[in-house]
């Protein structure tokens, strides 16, 4: 019996040295990748100039940026504060080195890796499969491109997932409330963080109760402190720099330079001279136009992801590669959420549907949902290789052909 614990033991080491050794090349490929300068994008100037005013203790807002008020789209005043927060150790050690922010952001990315490969080992159960996604993820071409912008993207997606392995240890952990708390407050300092990161965050809150209601009928004591914690930081750092109030104004504001790009029925068209002032007027207009602006987005987000498939040689193949895997991932995400369910399960469903709310839309704004998406698709195809159907094998061949020949890297290299 020990001989065979010992196997085991052994087997799963290999395994997880294999997850870790795949991390550790696609590290050194991205840092050996790295680009000189940085696109022309304003954000990046943005952030690093929040960095600079926390580093030499100037206003955090005195960015010298003039706010538009007849474009808020282009950008609010100020950004949140923990990314320019990570950045300000690095500025102050290099200066303004645009390769050493890069490579910051890197190690931020490994250690997403690190830690997103411990939540893949714990909801997979084939180790082939663990591996095969985690080097899926460590090469994808959408976070191989993230590491030449110096934005918050990398920071935000460790910050979400550690948020969701954090809640669900609480969700499966049953302890008496005070010997939980350590991780409860732990718990809320992330949602914080998260939401200090991007905006975006804001959505966890919602999610936590959704997550609850839906799994225990009830909200628990730990979400119940989680929220009033947030709550209480979400006034104290919009109280200060009022980033959200920017981020409204924009939502409710026509954008000229996107005018045109978009159907005109599926915006606001609250000037933002206005802005505030119709609360009732613009809520019906909103949800006048959920109908039209929903079927649009979930095009708009399904032509963002489809590009993850393209292989440069074909589009035809990716988009057949896209609708497949697309099924699968479909198939393991109902698995999951109905036998072994992840807050992180629930957190996808909340943020898709902020997604196609909003009246904009990124590329970027996907990345947080790819590693849940891959992670659905190799589930599926556990599933469908157990129930013995051959198509599993070539799925597993079409996931290891799309991203481990690296087609788009290679392409752009």
């Amino acid at each position: 019996m020990a001989s065979i614990k010992q196997y085991s033991l052994n087997k799963n080491l290999a395994w997880n040295a294999a997850g870790y050794g795949i991390i550790l090349v696609a590290v050194l490929f991205f840092i050996f990748t790295i680009r000189p300068g940085h696109d022309w994008g304003g954000d990046f100037g943005l952030y690093i100039q929040h960095a600079i005013n926390i580093a030499t203790g100037a206003p955090y807002a005195d960015s010298g940026f003039v706010l538009n008020p007849k474009n808020l789209f282009l950008s609010p005043h100020a950004y949140p504060p923990v990314f320019p927060v990570f950045l300000a150790p690095v500025y102050h050690f290099f200066g303004i080195d645009i390769h050493a922010m890069k490579v910051a952001g890197i190690i931020v990315f490994a250690l997403f890796l690190l830690l997103f490969s411990r939540y893949a080992r714990n909801r997979l159960e084939s180790p082939l499969l663990y591996v095969l996604l985690v080097a899926a993820l460590a090469f994808s071409p959408s976070f191989w491109e993230s590491k030449d912008r110096i934005l918050p993207d990398y920071l935000f997606i460790l910050l979400f997932y550690a948020t969701i392995m954090i809640v669900d240890r609480l969700s499966a952990v049953k302890q008496p409330f005070v010997k939980q708390l350590p991780t409860v407050l732990l718990a809320a300092l992330l949602v914080c963080l998260v939401y200090g990161t991007r905006s975006l965050g804001l959505l966890i809150v919602p999610a936590l109760l959704f997550h609850d209601f839906v799994r225990f009928r009830r909200i628990s004591r730990a979400t119940a402190v989680i929220a009033v914690l947030f709550v209480i930081y979400y006034f104290a750092q919009n109280a200060a720099l009022q980033i959200d109030k920017s981020y409204f104004e924009a939502l409710v504001q026509v954008d000229p330079v996107m005018e045109g790009a978009v159907p005109d029925d599926v915006g606001p068209s609250v000037d933002a001279d206005t802005a505030g002032q119709d609360w009732l007027g613009l809520l019906k207009e909103n949800l006048s136009i959920l109908e039209k602006r929903i079927p649009y987005k979930l095009e708009v987000y399904a032509r963002i992801l489809s590009k993850y498939w393209y292989i440069g040689r074909n589009d035809h193949i990716g988009a057949i590669l896209f609708f497949i895997m697309t099924a699968i991932a479909l198939y393991g995400f109902v698995a999951k959420i109905s036998r072994s369910p992840s807050f992180g399960d629930y957190l996808v469903l909340s943020y898709v549907m902020v997604l196609v709310v909003v009246p904009f839309e990124q590329d970027r704004y996907i990345l947080p949902l790819i590693p849940l998406y891959l992670l659905y698709i190799f589930h599926g195809m556990e599933l469908v290789y157990g129930y013995g159907v051959k198509a599993g094998a070539g799925m597993v061949a079409a996931v290891s052909y799309t991203h481990l020949t690296l087609p788009t890297i290679v392409r752009e290299c």
